[in-house]
């Protein structure tokens, strides 16, 4: 197991590539920007970053160089490999021309990853704590974008890790490759309920403790009743671009 951080427009929207990397039970962090970058490099250490520089300011490419130092390895995805390589002289930079597979990548990722010592535990905890880390399990890809857009935007909120999924099974396996703090469900999902996914969530020893607040467009109170008796930590009607869904997120994560 490796921590990774994934860094470049393409790799941030390749929900696939993220999935391929899980799988390989790997840590996944995102960094849109090289701000969200800097934080992850002092917070999660990862031991691999994969930068698509093709959307990249020439000087954030040079700080990404900096930032991974001697414990990490740096892998470039360019048009301009020629260019970059007078840009970046760490011997711990692997450039790659695009277009490259995915599965040049990953045979070079495995390549890298068993010649990296292994991360070391922290020592006031079995598991190692990045920065809080929000699972948003949300079907909708335009309420996810808002989401998204919506934490960017938030200065209480900047050193936070987003994790998005799609379906209760992606959820799932999300909670599986990472410490979550916060679960923000979407009562209406596809194939399980959010409401079947809260009652399993329950049921497993990671997931009985793990916080949640509910999020839809319904309000019954038999609704409400379920969800509490399930042990909810809150409960949010959309739309979610509110007053009162900042100060919940805030009283749950970063207080």
């Amino acid at each position: 197991m490796a921590t990774i951080l994934l860094t470049g427009k393409d790799y941030i929207e390749s929900k696939k590539f993220q999935l391929i990397l899980e799988k390989e039970n790997h840590n996944i962090s995102l960094a849109s920007n090289i701000k969200e970058a800097k934080i992850l490099f002092k917070t999660v250490e990862p031991q691999l970053v994969l930068a698509d520089a093709t959307d990249l300011p020439e000087r954030d490419v040079k700080i990404l160089g900096t930032l991974t130092g001697a414990a990490s390895q740096l892998f470039i995805l360019t048009e301009d490999e020629e260019g970059l390589k007078k840009t970046l002289s760490e011997k711990n930079v692997t450039f790659f021309n695009k277009p490259v597979s995915n599965e040049k990548l990953l045979s070079s990722i495995k390549s890298v990853i068993a010649k990296l010592p292994e991360s070391k535990p922290s020592p006031t905890s079995g598991v190692e704590k990045a920065i809080p880390k929000i699972l948003i399990i949300e079907d909708s890809k335009t309420v996810q974008k808002l989401y998204e857009a919506f934490f960017r935007s938030s200065s209480k909120l900047k050193n936070i890790e987003l994790i998005q999924a799609r379906s209760a099974e992606e959820g799932f396996r999300k909670i599986k490759n990472n410490c979550i703090d916060l679960i923000i469900l979407d009562w209406q999902l596809p194939k399980m309920s959010g409401i079947e996914f809260l009652s399993q969530l329950r049921a497993s020893d990671t997931g009985k403790n793990i916080k949640v607040i509910m999020s839809t467009s319904v309000s019954d109170k038999e609704n409400v009743i379920k969800a509490a008796s399930l042990g909810i930590t809150g409960y949010l009607v959309k739309p979610i671009l509110s007053k009162r869904f900042i100060e919940a997120i805030v009283k749950e994560v970063v207080s």
